[in-house]
């Protein structure tokens, strides 16, 4: 069900939750009145969703942690919180190891977490002002070789070392969106696309959900 930006709420999230039981795929991203209580209540009725886009500021790791451990088959995941931590993401990364693809804030404590336990991970989306290091892109260059999509726009911290990791270990890339990540060089983008010969450079697609 795709409800995205719409005045949807939480009254109707669960009237809809407790009537459709099997439903899979649930997209409330920029929904005001979706607070926690919802989704909750959504990992409670619906243990065999596979796809949720919850991608709105007031949603918490209360939320995000219900979620992980009621819908351990999650394939897609798209969050965005401000107030969300670590925690969220290491408890996708302990229950829902079939992950194939992620858009999140993320930080290199959850992204090593999430490399280590979704080698499934096909998609990769780094919400801009994540403080992500090297240390987590290539932790997913090495653990996720399927990989094939990866946003990592506006990062402040990646340098060339990211970039040559993935061209070594992801042949599958496909699309790399590095706008505005000012610390890396041409000779590292130039030496990746020679590596990965289906690789285009800053393409905006949606390919997460």
């Amino acid at each position: 069900l795709d409800a995205a930006q719409s005045g949807i709420t939480n009254s109707s999230i669960q009237a809809l939750a407790t009537s459709c039981p099997n439903l899979t795929e649930l997209n409330v991203e920029a929904c005001a009145e979706v607070t926690d209580a919802s989704i909750q209540f959504v990992a409670d009725k619906l243990p065999g969703l596979t796809a949720l886009d919850v991608g709105t500021d007031i949603i918490t790791d209360a939320a995000i942690q219900a979620v992980a451990a009621k819908c351990t088959g999650l394939i897609k995941l798209r969050v965005s919180g401000k107030s969300l931590t670590d925690a969220s993401m290491l408890a996708v990364a302990d229950n829902c190891t079939a992950l194939a693809k992620l858009c999140a804030r993320l930080t290199d404590a959850s992204m090593l977490a999430v490399a280590d336990k979704c080698s499934n991970l096909t998609v990769l989306v780094v919400i801009k002002g994540s403080s992500v290091t090297d240390a987590g892109i290539q932790a997913v260059a090495a653990k996720c070789p399927n990989l094939a999509f990866l946003d990592i726009h506006g990062t402040r911290n990646i340098t060339d070392a990211s970039i040559d990791a993935l061209a070594e270990l992801c042949a599958n890339l496909k699309v790399l969106n590095v706008r505005a990540s000012a610390t890396l060089t041409d000779a590292a983008i130039q030496a990746a696309l020679a590596k990965c010969p289906n690789l285009k450079l800053n393409q905006g697609q949606r390919y997460w959900w």
